[in-house]
């Protein structure tokens, strides 16, 4: 087995074959390349597995799969590196029903490697002793938040019961089925209509949530409490919910037939109707917070109107907000806000390149206009300043290189310029579930810097940014994206309570959904500047 090596966490790793699915390769290959940590070997589970689901199940997977494929698929085997399966000790536990207790002679020669942490990407449900030879424990996914969903299959139920998001928990093993020690949890959008991208989303984002975990851990950032019921720190939580199981064959059959109507009403419906974004505003010292007193603008009818940003100088209050047109890139447009009318003017694109652009985030620099477009399809974060606003904007520098990064949006808090966005690190992520930050202290000079606990959250429902920070009676507000249960479905309003390069907290204040006329679908974007508050609006419209 694995030298020792004393200065590293040792980790020893619990799989089924050398054949990984890829999700679990791509954990077991940040292991290796961070210097932090020693894989001290690998145990390879003998025993023979009873067919995990039912046949009915199985059929629908795989008719799922076929029908609704996901790039990259988490689930493609690959093999193990040369170097780890020199390290392998194979093992065949005792088996009870749905559980496995390793034999005393396998728990002692484990115990003689001295793991400091064991990582489960195998077997069945794991009890008895092994539970307690690694100091840190055993560390393990449960593909759902165990809150709501113990038992399986992973990211099956929430398709069925149409929940809107679905979770992944990382948890410490204890007897207790999916009721170890949390360590963390992270929560995607469910898709309604595939059980399978559901499950491949669900199983990347389980990827991001243990690397961020173990790079916490590496850094000392992270106390793995000792499973001891109520961990001697807070009251349990009850679980009030029903065990999951898979579904029986008939009822397999009735889920299919469900799921493939959802996905033909889906159909149909974007045959015949087209998703639109307009702009609302109102006028009011203050913040106007009631939603119905808005009037909007809005664009033809085979276009998008979004992400309004406001922006003043000398000659009036000017309004930035995306273009789009059917299938092509999005494109830069301004308004200007007539007194007279109290009504914004269209003015013209204002900036367009060959790739998408969008959430063009405003603001003056050194008494000159500066812009930050949403530009992640490109993988760069570009500043822009404009030569004769509002118009003629030039780049001016790529802040950011090779990231694929989405509504960047700054804030400068305590001398240092700070950048909001969420990023895909996983080209299976979606864009819209890691928060991420980054410092510098010149903005265009400087060099960005990454958060110490990047990301700062792992959580569709308010990770991407939904418009620029503002203080409100002395507090520092950030509005964030609710991403479920439809992308942009509404406005979560944080009150960030401490921001330091080292240091991260948030807390939910209040919300905006779309729930104020009966033709909203969704609202993504608010922003407020002298008297005037702005908000983005998605309608549901014919095309014929």
């Amino acid at each position: 087995m694995g030298a020792s090596n004393q200065s590293k966490i040792r980790v020893l790793v619990l799989i089924d074959q050398l054949n990984v699915p890829r999700w679990i390769n791509e954990i077991i290959s940040f292991i290796q390349n961070s210097s932090h940590f020693i894989i001290i070997g690998l145990v390879v589970n003998k025993a023979p597995k009873a067919a995990d689901n039912t046949n009915g199940y199985r059929i629908l997977r795989k008719v799922d799969r076929l029908t609704f494929q996901f790039n990259p698929n988490p689930f493609d085997r690959v093999a193990l590196s040369k170097e780890l399966q020199n390290d392998v000790l194979f093992v065949s536990p005792k088996q009870k029903k749905f559980s496995d207790y390793f034999l005393n002679e396998d728990i002692q020669e484990l115990k003689s490697l001295n793991p400091d942490v064991i990582l489960r990407f195998g077997f069945r449900i794991l009890r008895g002793d092994i539970l307690n030879i690694a100091p840190l424990g055993i560390w393990s996914l449960h593909h759902a938040d165990n809150d709501i969903n113990r038992g399986g299959p992973p990211g099956f139920w929430e398709v069925i019961n149409k929940e809107p998001v679905t979770g992944v928990t990382l948890q410490r093993l204890s007897e207790d089925l999916d009721g170890g020690t949390v360590i963390g949890k992270s929560f995607i959008k469910t898709d309604y209509t595939s059980f399978n991208r559901n499950q491949a989303a669900l199983f990347w984002a389980g990827v991001e949530l243990f690397k961020s975990k173990l790079a916490a851990l590496a850094m000392g950032e992270l106390t793995v409490f000792p499973n001891t019921g109520d961990n001697n720190i807070h009251f349990p939580a009850f679980y009030s919910h029903p065990l999951y199981k898979d579904t029986a064959n008939i009822r397999s059959i009735r889920y299919g037939v469900s799921l493939a109507f959802r996905a033909i009403k889906r159909k149909v419906e974007d045959i015949l109707h087209f998703q639109q974004w307009s702009i609302g505003y109102s006028i009011k010292a203050g913040l106007e917070t009631s939603l119905f007193r808005y009037k909007y603008l809005t664009p033809p009818k085979n276009c998008i109107w979004a992400d309004p940003f406001l922006v003043e100088d000398t000659t009036g209050i000017y309004l930035f907000a995306e273009q789009k047109y059917g299938s092509k890139p999005g494109e830069i447009v301004c308004f200007k806000y007539d007194a007279v009318t109290k009504s914004f003017e269209f003015i013209d694109v204002v900036l367009k390149e060959p790739f998408h652009l969008s959430y063009p985030f405003v603001f003056e620099l050194n008494e000159r206009f500066c812009m930050i477009p949403e530009s992640g399809d490109n993988k760069q974060i570009i500043l822009y300043e404009a030569q004769n606003f509002p118009f003629n904007w030039q780049k001016k520098k790529i802040l950011i290189d090779n990231i694929a990064a989405y509504d960047a949006t700054l804030h400068q808090h305590d001398g240092l310029w700070y950048m909001f966005a969420t990023v895909k690190t996983n080209e299976g992520l979606s864009a819209n579930e890691l928060l991420h930050i980054y410092y510098t202290d010149d903005l265009v000079e400087g060099e960005w810097k990454a958060h110490k606990m990047n990301p700062v959250k792992h959580d569709v429902r308010g990770a991407r940014p939904a418009g620029r920070l503002f203080n409100f009676n002395g507090k520092l507000i950030r509005p964030g994206q609710i991403g479920a249960h439809k992308y942009g479905f509404g406005i979560q309003f944080f009150e960030i309570t401490e921001l330091t390069p080292q240091a991260f907290k948030e807390q939910p204040v209040s919300e905006i959904k779309p729930y104020w006329r009966k033709d909203l679908l969704a609202t993504h974007t608010f922003n407020y500047l002298s008297g005037l508050s702005v908000i983005d609006v998605q309608k549901l419209i014919r095309k014929f």
